[in-house]
């Protein structure tokens, strides 16, 4: 003989309502119970709908789990409306289940959308492969540093742009990032315009990429549109500030860091060319600091040979008198220290009272003068120098609130 398990209620009964196929309610009592070998199962009770019999506990079937309990009663309550001619009687391979589903999605459909449309659309819209935002990030970030060679300054800026976004929805599938989701990480409140434009720059490229990968049908951004940037006068060093300047990087521990600001200042070549990475922690294989060997300044047209650039593009950059003049007192040391070089730095622009200092100010201030000292210098001509092109010089780094008379008299500083 079986040995029976006893059972003990250990939770509220919940009761299940739904009609057979005589339109009657049926009631399907769910109990929470524990078995003596201490297991925990849901019991269901309910009456069978037999015309005429209305016995309790008909029905009785023990469950592991509540889902289990939920997929009984719909088949149940399935198979009673088949019974009761509910669905039609056409031959059909679709389940019971398939059949409500499908019932279901109509319903939530448009009436002029039908089921066959919404499942292309849907089919359209899926890739083969479903990724996670994660993975399809890491992806990239790979394929930037294996495939399309970038720099590291590069690669950072991807991640840094987009690690909010990573932490928050890295894990969730990469087909369901919608607008929504994206829109808080490019237009951050208080942000700027440019800089959210940045932003969404390498948003577009990250989904750009997962198209071209097939992990994604459509870009989630395509109608996210870039905010408009009010065009601004360059900021510029006066006269006075750039005599200022060159008096104090003159004065300062001997002039260690006068090479630097005569070649920032007078030369036009970008902060992180001079230096190469060492204003920031160490040198970079990839943007060198300027040494001695690339200067040629007794040559009859002084120049800068520089190899490793921001375009990737060797340049030759003409150096003015004044600059050579300024060198060649500061030739035995480094032309920026290897240490202490961001502290002698901040000390040289405090020195000079220059306390809303702009990063890119010397660099703005050498395309101002020398684009109003060289009139009969076509633009392109400069810009080739700068390292960019004519329409970027003109929009950023240009200030056209000079003379030529300005331009004269800021490259005979150091004379």
């Amino acid at each position: 003989m079986k040995r029976r398990i006893k059972e003990l209620k250990v939770g509220e009964t919940d009761v299940i309502k739904v009609k057979n196929r005589e339109g009657d309610k049926v009631s399907f009592r769910v109990i929470r119970i524990k078995l003596g070998n201490g297991k925990l199962k849901y019991r269901v009770q309910w009456t069978e709908p037999i015309k005429g019999v209305k016995k309790k506990d008909r029905g009785d079937k023990r469950f592991d789990e509540r889902w289990q309990v939920e997929s009984f009663v719909n088949r149940w309550e399935e198979d009673e409306a088949a019974i009761a001619g509910k669905y039609t009687n056409r031959p059909t391979s679709l389940t019971q289940q398939q059949l409500k589903d499908a019932e279901y999605a109509i319903g939530l459909l448009p009436d002029n959308i039908t089921l066959q449309k919404a499942a292309k659309f849907f089919m359209d819209a899926t890739p083969d492969v479903n990724k996670t935002v994660k993975e399809a990030y890491d992806s990239w970030i790979l394929c930037g540093r294996d495939e399309e060679n970038l720099r590291k300054i590069s690669l950072d800026d991807r991640r840094n742009r987009l690690r909010g976004f990573i932490k928050k929805h890295g894990w969730q599938s990469l087909v369901g990032v919608n607008e929504d989701m994206v829109r808080p990480f490019v237009f951050k409140s208080g942000r700027k315009p440019q800089t959210a434009i940045g932003y969404l720059s390498n948003f577009r490229a990250f989904f750009t990429f997962c198209i071209k990968r097939e992990w994604l049908k459509h870009s989630p951004i395509k109608h996210l549109k870039k905010p408009k940037v009010d065009g601004n006068i360059p900021k510029i060093l006066s006269l006075e500030e750039a005599q200022r300047l060159i008096s104090a990087a003159s004065k300062n521990k001997d002039g260690v860091i006068l090479a630097y600001f005569s070649i920032a200042m007078f030369c036009g070549i970008r902060p992180t060319e001079i230096h190469g990475g060492l204003m920031r922690t160490k040198a970079s294989r990839e943007t060198r600091p300027i040494d001695w060997e690339d200067l040629e300044l007794d040559a009859d047209t002084p120049v800068i040979r520089l190899s490793k650039t921001k375009g990737r593009r060797p340049r030759i950059v003409p150096i003015p008198p004044n600059c050579v003049s300024l060198l060649r007192s500061v030739k035995k040391l480094p032309i920026f220290p290897k240490k202490n070089g961001r502290t002698r730095f901040k000390e040289v622009i405090c020195e000079a009272g220059l306390s809303n200092w702009i990063s890119d100010c010397c660099r703005q201030s050498w395309a101002s003068y020398y684009y109003d000292s060289n009139p009969a210098q076509a633009p392109d001509m400069i810009a080739r120098i700068a390292g960019n092109s004519a329409w970027v010089l003109e929009q950023h780094y240009i200030n056209p609130k000079l003379s030529k008379a300005d331009g004269d008299n800021y490259f005979k500083i150091g004379l």
